[in-house]
């Protein structure tokens, strides 16, 4: 009797433990689509259609504010996958562990570093007389809003692309990770 209730009480700790790394894979790559969706979004659907719409001195101060909450939830969606997938027993330097940090560090940069810097040269361009008037998302997208703002929205795509691409890698390791062996 003692060496069957130590079979059934290790066969249901492998179950739960089976159960709890699905739990955690699961909302690990909801956290990578979350990501990845607001991402796209943000950046490539609902800018570009509010730049049209609004025109510049509108679409700016607009876009400021959600900028402040869209890097706040990119910190603390990635930081949970980082925390996910260290919980599901992913090595410390394993592709799912290294990207879900490089993509954290990029989103907190945003967040704490190039994001406040690229709004504050916003808010000063929109009062600035030499601020150069564009009406073309193209140009916006490369130059922001004129000399003050270009280097800091050029920082901000960058780190998001980085952001970005990290995120990818990450699912790309959790899927290596789980699929079945061919």
């Amino acid at each position: 009797a003692p060496v069957a209730t130590a079979r059934l009480s290790c066969s249901l700790l492998t179950s739960a433990q089976r159960t709890m790394s699905a739990l955690y894979t699961f909302l690990d790559l909801a956290s990578c689509g979350y990501c990845l969706g607001s991402t796209t979004w943000y950046f490539f659907v609902a800018s570009p259609i509010a730049f049209k719409i609004l025109g510049r001195e509108k679409f700016v101060p607009t876009m400021m504010g959600q900028a402040r909450v869209y890097f706040m939830h990119m910190s603390g969606a990635l930081a949970a996958s980082l925390g996910l997938s260290l919980a599901n027993g992913a090595s410390h330097s394993s592709t799912a562990v290294l990207s879900a940090g490089v993509g954290l560090a990029a989103a907190l940069t945003n967040q704490l570093v190039v994001g406040p810097s690229a709004l504050a040269a916003g808010k000063a361009s929109l009062t600035d007389a030499e601020t150069e008037k564009t009406n073309k998302m193209k140009d916006f997208v490369s130059e922001g809003g004129g000399h003050r703002t270009k280097f800091w929205h050029r920082m901000v795509v960058v780190v998001v692309l980085t952001m970005t691409a990290a995120n990818a890698l990450h699912v790309w390791g959790i899927a290596s990770r789980v699929a079945p062996p061919t």
